[in-house]
């Protein structure tokens, strides 16, 4: 098991060394939420291993586990953006309940295991993801007036997209397997 979050872990630095090439980098991105999003990481949204063994697709377990990564980061930066651009967006209505234990477990007490749970924690992510997707669109796409921030919003919002989408694949893919061995 140690080794499989290790695994995860090198995975997920990988992946952000390549984003930080596309220049997809967060420039907000510090130490302290470096650390944040570590411990988050490791804790108890961590993919299951059993997950990582079926599925055996270190690119896209990559990705999803990307989404959760730069979820707080991503949320600290909107709310920088907001303040200095004056736009009325509230990222604590975004964060609500988004509790790592909490969120876990809510779903730990609706009696839910194995593919079960795989797929209710996945779902959990999807939905936070829709909701910073559903900001993005009232507050930014409409709002944003300045070249920079223009530059920045759209090809931002196809990079959430894509981590979206590919949460939902993962579920799909999850649900096939479940459906094979049945």
């Amino acid at each position: 098991m140690k080794s499989k979050i290790t695994l995860l872990a090198i995975l997920l630095l990988s992946w952000g060394s390549f984003a930080q090439a596309q220049g997809h980098d967060c420039p907000c991105v510090d130490k302290e939420t470096l650390a944040i999003n570590q411990a988050y990481h490791e804790g108890a949204l961590g993919l299951d291993s059993a997950v990582v063994d079926r599925l055996q697709n270190a690119e896209l377990i990559a990705m999803v586990n990307a989404a959760s990564y730069d979820h707080q980061a991503k949320l600290k930066e909107l709310n920088a953006i907001s303040i200095n651009a004056g736009i009325p967006f509230k990222p604590s209505d975004l964060s609500q309940g988004f509790s790592a234990r909490a969120s876990k477990s809510a779903i730990l007490m609706k009696g839910q295991s194995g593919d079960d749970l795989d797929h209710a924690y996945l779902d959990f992510r999807a939905n936070e993801l829709q909701r910073l997707l559903t900001a993005f669109d009232t507050y930014f796409i409409t709002d944003v007036t300045t070249p920079t921030m223009k530059a920045w919003v759209k090809p931002e919002r196809a990079r959430l997209m894509e981590q979206y989408n590919a949460i939902r694949t993962l579920q799909q893919k999850i649900m096939g397997f479940v459906a094979i061995s049945n």
